[in-house]
């Protein structure tokens, strides 16, 4: 899990392909969950508290710019 602050350091490209690469987790994760694959399925919710983190970090970095 990525910290408040190590992500407020990255620039908007950098937070949108993180924002990116956690969907296509997510997404993977939620196919393993229907296949019956996935034995923790915490990681779920921690991976979209996650996407929710870097995107209000890429809110309020776009704020600033404007």
């Amino acid at each position: 899990m990525k910290k408040s602050l190590d992500l407020e350091n990255k620039t908007i490209v950098e937070l949108a392909a993180l924002i990116t690469d956690q969907k296509k987790k997510l997404q993977d994760l939620s196919f393993d969950l229907k296949l019956g694959k996935l034995q923790n399925t915490s990681q779920i919710g921690k991976l979209k508290k996650e996407i929710a983190r870097i995107k209000l970090v890429l809110k309020l970095k776009h704020g600033k710019k404007v």
